[in-house]
Protein backbone atom coordinates (compact mmCIF):
# COMPACT_ATOMS: atom_id res chain seq x y z
CA UNK A 1 0.00 0.00 0.00
CA UNK A 2 1.10 3.59 -0.71
CA UNK A 3 0.85 5.95 2.19
CA UNK A 4 0.20 9.69 2.04
CA UNK A 5 3.88 10.35 2.83
CA UNK A 6 4.95 8.25 -0.12
CA UNK A 7 2.56 10.17 -2.39
CA UNK A 8 4.04 13.50 -1.30
CA UNK A 9 7.57 12.21 -1.89
CA UNK A 10 6.55 10.96 -5.33
CA UNK A 11 5.08 14.34 -6.31
CA UNK A 12 8.14 16.16 -5.00
CA UNK A 13 10.43 13.80 -6.95
CA UNK A 14 8.54 14.49 -10.16
CA UNK A 15 8.82 18.21 -9.64
CA UNK A 16 12.42 18.07 -8.53
CA UNK A 17 14.31 14.96 -9.69
CA UNK A 18 17.22 15.71 -7.36
CA UNK A 19 15.04 14.76 -4.38
CA UNK A 20 15.19 11.06 -3.48
CA UNK A 21 12.35 9.08 -1.98
CA UNK A 22 14.27 7.94 1.00
CA UNK A 23 15.87 11.26 1.90
CA UNK A 24 14.67 13.06 4.97
CA UNK A 25 13.31 16.57 4.31
CA UNK A 26 13.40 18.85 7.29
CA UNK A 27 13.18 22.65 7.00
CA UNK A 28 16.92 23.34 6.96
CA UNK A 29 17.62 20.80 4.20
CA UNK A 30 14.75 22.19 2.12
CA UNK A 31 16.15 25.69 2.33
CA UNK A 32 19.59 24.38 1.30
CA UNK A 33 18.07 22.65 -1.72
CA UNK A 34 16.26 25.88 -2.73
CA UNK A 35 19.46 27.90 -2.37
CA UNK A 36 21.46 25.37 -4.41
CA UNK A 37 18.94 25.79 -7.25
CA UNK A 38 19.16 29.60 -7.11
CA UNK A 39 15.70 30.01 -5.54
CA UNK A 40 15.48 32.20 -2.41
CA UNK A 41 12.50 31.67 -0.10
CA UNK A 42 10.09 34.62 0.24
CA UNK A 43 10.94 35.19 3.91
CA UNK A 44 14.64 35.47 3.07
CA UNK A 45 13.89 38.08 0.34
CA UNK A 46 11.84 40.14 2.77
CA UNK A 47 14.58 40.00 5.40
CA UNK A 48 17.19 41.07 2.86
CA UNK A 49 15.03 44.01 1.70
CA UNK A 50 14.49 45.09 5.30
CA UNK A 51 18.24 45.00 5.95
CA UNK A 52 18.90 47.11 2.85
CA UNK A 53 16.24 49.64 3.83
CA UNK A 54 17.62 49.86 7.37
CA UNK A 55 21.12 50.39 5.99
CA UNK A 56 19.89 53.15 3.65
CA UNK A 57 17.95 54.79 6.49
CA UNK A 58 21.01 54.67 8.72
CA UNK A 59 23.15 56.23 5.98
CA UNK A 60 20.59 59.01 5.45
CA UNK A 61 20.43 59.72 9.18
CA UNK A 62 24.22 59.91 9.32
CA UNK A 63 24.28 62.31 6.38
CA UNK A 64 21.57 64.42 8.02
CA UNK A 65 23.59 64.61 11.23
CA UNK A 66 26.65 65.73 9.25
CA UNK A 67 24.61 68.43 7.48
CA UNK A 68 23.18 69.63 10.80
CA UNK A 69 26.68 69.96 12.20
CA UNK A 70 27.73 71.98 9.16
CA UNK A 71 24.86 74.50 9.50
CA UNK A 72 26.05 77.76 11.00
CA UNK A 73 23.89 79.43 13.66
CA UNK A 74 24.97 82.81 12.31
CA UNK A 75 23.69 81.87 8.87
CA UNK A 76 20.38 80.78 10.35
CA UNK A 77 20.00 84.10 12.19
CA UNK A 78 20.91 86.02 9.05
CA UNK A 79 18.33 84.03 7.11
CA UNK A 80 15.64 84.85 9.70
CA UNK A 81 16.55 88.54 9.58
CA UNK A 82 16.45 88.50 5.78
CA UNK A 83 12.99 86.89 5.86
CA UNK A 84 11.78 89.56 8.29
CA UNK A 85 13.16 92.31 6.06
CA UNK A 86 11.46 90.76 3.03
CA UNK A 87 8.13 90.70 4.88
CA UNK A 88 8.55 94.35 5.88
CA UNK A 89 9.42 95.30 2.30
CA UNK A 90 6.35 93.48 1.03
CA UNK A 91 4.20 95.46 3.43
CA UNK A 92 5.86 98.69 2.27
CA UNK A 93 5.25 97.72 -1.36
CA UNK A 94 1.57 97.07 -0.60
CA UNK A 95 1.28 100.55 0.97
CA UNK A 96 3.06 102.13 -2.00
CA UNK A 97 0.79 100.29 -4.42
CA UNK A 98 -2.24 101.73 -2.62
CA UNK A 99 -0.76 105.22 -2.75
CA UNK A 100 0.06 104.80 -6.44
CA UNK A 101 -3.48 103.65 -7.22
CA UNK A 102 -4.88 106.66 -5.34
CA UNK A 103 -2.51 109.02 -7.19
CA UNK A 104 -3.48 107.55 -10.58
CA UNK A 105 -7.16 107.92 -9.74
CA UNK A 106 -6.63 111.53 -8.67
CA UNK A 107 -4.63 112.28 -11.83
CA UNK A 108 -7.35 110.78 -14.03
CA UNK A 109 -9.97 112.90 -12.29
CA UNK A 110 -7.87 116.05 -12.82
CA UNK A 111 -7.30 115.15 -16.49
CA UNK A 112 -11.02 114.60 -17.02
CA UNK A 113 -11.83 117.92 -15.37
CA UNK A 114 -9.18 119.75 -17.43
CA UNK A 115 -10.47 118.17 -20.65
CA UNK A 116 -14.05 119.23 -19.92
CA UNK A 117 -13.01 122.81 -19.17
CA UNK A 118 -10.80 123.02 -22.27
CA UNK A 119 -13.31 121.42 -24.65
CA UNK A 120 -16.11 123.71 -23.43
CA UNK A 121 -13.84 126.76 -23.81
CA UNK A 122 -12.77 125.74 -27.33
CA UNK A 123 -16.39 125.21 -28.33
CA UNK A 124 -17.38 128.70 -27.18
CA UNK A 125 -14.27 130.30 -28.69
CA UNK A 126 -14.93 128.54 -31.98
CA UNK A 127 -18.45 129.87 -32.23
CA UNK A 128 -17.30 133.41 -31.31
CA UNK A 129 -14.29 133.27 -33.67
CA UNK A 130 -16.44 132.84 -36.75
CA UNK A 131 -18.56 135.91 -36.01
CA UNK A 132 -15.52 138.04 -35.03
CA UNK A 133 -13.56 137.15 -38.18
CA UNK A 134 -16.56 137.72 -40.42
CA UNK A 135 -17.16 141.10 -38.76
CA UNK A 136 -13.52 142.16 -39.31
CA UNK A 137 -13.49 141.05 -42.96
CA UNK A 138 -16.88 142.52 -43.89
CA UNK A 139 -18.48 139.07 -43.89
CA UNK A 140 -16.28 137.91 -46.76
CA UNK A 141 -14.12 135.39 -44.88
CA UNK A 142 -14.40 132.70 -42.23
CA UNK A 143 -12.28 131.10 -39.51
CA UNK A 144 -12.53 128.24 -37.05
CA UNK A 145 -10.41 126.21 -34.64
CA UNK A 146 -9.57 122.65 -35.66
CA UNK A 147 -8.86 120.14 -32.87
CA UNK A 148 -9.50 116.53 -31.93
CA UNK A 149 -12.14 115.47 -29.43
CA UNK A 150 -9.94 112.66 -28.08
CA UNK A 151 -8.88 113.73 -24.59
CA UNK A 152 -5.58 111.83 -24.81
CA UNK A 153 -4.61 113.38 -28.15
CA UNK A 154 -5.97 116.89 -27.63
CA UNK A 155 -3.01 118.08 -25.56
CA UNK A 156 -0.57 116.21 -27.79
CA UNK A 157 -1.79 117.49 -31.17
CA UNK A 158 -2.94 120.91 -30.03
CA UNK A 159 -5.29 123.34 -31.82
CA UNK A 160 -4.97 124.59 -35.39
CA UNK A 161 -6.43 127.93 -36.55
CA UNK A 162 -7.91 127.50 -40.03
CA UNK A 163 -8.82 130.59 -42.04
CA UNK A 164 -10.59 131.28 -45.36
CA UNK A 165 -9.69 134.87 -46.23
CA UNK A 166 -12.14 136.48 -48.62
CA UNK A 167 -13.08 133.99 -51.35
CA UNK A 168 -9.85 131.98 -51.13
CA UNK A 169 -9.68 128.34 -50.09
CA UNK A 170 -9.19 127.24 -46.48
CA UNK A 171 -5.64 127.61 -45.19
CA UNK A 172 -3.87 126.88 -41.96
CA UNK A 173 -2.44 129.78 -39.96
CA UNK A 174 1.14 128.88 -40.90
CA UNK A 175 0.75 129.61 -44.61
CA UNK A 176 -1.19 132.89 -44.31
CA UNK A 177 0.34 136.18 -45.36
CA UNK A 178 1.39 138.75 -42.76
CA UNK A 179 -1.79 140.83 -42.98
CA UNK A 180 -4.02 137.74 -42.92
CA UNK A 181 -2.18 136.44 -39.85
CA UNK A 182 -2.66 139.77 -38.07
CA UNK A 183 -6.37 139.81 -38.88
CA UNK A 184 -6.83 136.19 -37.79
CA UNK A 185 -4.93 136.77 -34.55
CA UNK A 186 -7.03 139.82 -33.78
CA UNK A 187 -10.24 137.89 -34.41
CA UNK A 188 -9.04 135.07 -32.16
CA UNK A 189 -8.13 137.51 -29.38
CA UNK A 190 -11.59 139.11 -29.54
CA UNK A 191 -13.23 135.66 -29.51
CA UNK A 192 -11.24 134.60 -26.45
CA UNK A 193 -12.13 137.80 -24.61
CA UNK A 194 -15.81 137.36 -25.38
CA UNK A 195 -15.94 133.92 -23.73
Amino acid sequence: TITGRDMEASVATRRNPSLQLGSSSDDDDGNDDFESQGVVPKSAKTDEQMLRMEAALSANESELQVLRCQVSETAVQEDKQACQQIDELRKDIAVLDQRHAAAVKSRDQICDKRYKILSNALLRINSALTSCYQFLTGYQGDAYLQYTLDKDLLHMLGVTLCVRPDVHRWRSFAILSGGQKSLSTLALAFAMQSV
